[in-house]
């Protein structure tokens, strides 16, 4: 996601295609029962240079596999991108989705 976090902006329409293939990936690992705890632009990756590439989701160093209606209680992922959730330690797996709208503007 270098190359998105460069640019000072970017059409709506490529936004809304990152977003969609986001949320999509999120909904596959939660399909298999993994959550991933640490989503954040630098854990996005495109296949290329090209902003209409397919984006990747990397580093599942702090993934989990989870049981469905199963409370977490790790405090675990990077500061800015946590859901309030984690910090109060009960979590489900949709901490990730809280994670996809945050925008992180230092």
């Amino acid at each position: 996601m270098n190359k998105i976090l460069t640019l000072k902006q970017f059409a709506e329409k490529d936004a809304a295609k990152i977003m969609k293939q986001l949320l999509s990936a999120v909904r596959y690992c939660h399909e298999r029962k993994i959550v991933h705890r640490d989503l954040k632009p630098e854990n996005l990756v495109l296949e290329n240079d090209d902003i209409n590439s397919n984006i990747k989701i990397i580093d599942f160093g702090t993934a989990k596999l989870f049981k469905m209606n199963e409370i977490m209680k790790d405090i675990t992922g990077t500061a800015y991108y946590i859901a309030p959730e984690v910090l109060n330690e009960n979590y489900t797996e949709k901490c990730d989705i809280w994670s996809c709208g945050l925008n992180n503007k230092e």
